[in-house]
């Protein structure tokens, strides 16, 4: 054998070996990424994402029909804007009973 099938023999198993190599790396980070997610977690980051939110309102709507989602969204509007209302007058409250009690 001469020297030049010899060198391309050894780059050859080099090559084998350092493929088996990262093969193996990739295999074990698989498994500890695997090891580090939980459904749970997967399934709150998806909850989160605009997208899923987006999502889920529109399956409400179209399970509801959109008579109902109106009246649950003009529902809601008015809870939040008494829900703003009662803080706007609580921290009125406070800042009136803070400023009664300093002088």
């Amino acid at each position: 054998m001469s020297r030049l099938e010899e060198e391309r023999l050894l780059k050859k198993r080099l090559l084998l070996a350092r493929s088996a190599l990262y093969r193996l790396k990739l295999r074990h980070e698989a498994g500890q990424l695997r090891a580090s997610l939980s459904w749970r977690q997967a399934a709150m980051t998806v909850a989160k994402s605009s997208t899923a939110q987006t999502a889920g309102f529109d399956l409400a709507l179209e399970a509801l029909g959109p008579g109902r989602m109106a009246r649950w969204l003009a529902f809601a509007s008015r809870a939040l804007m008494v829900a703003r209302i009662a803080g706007i007058v609580l921290s009125a409250l406070r800042s009136r009973r803070a400023g009664s009690s300093e002088t």
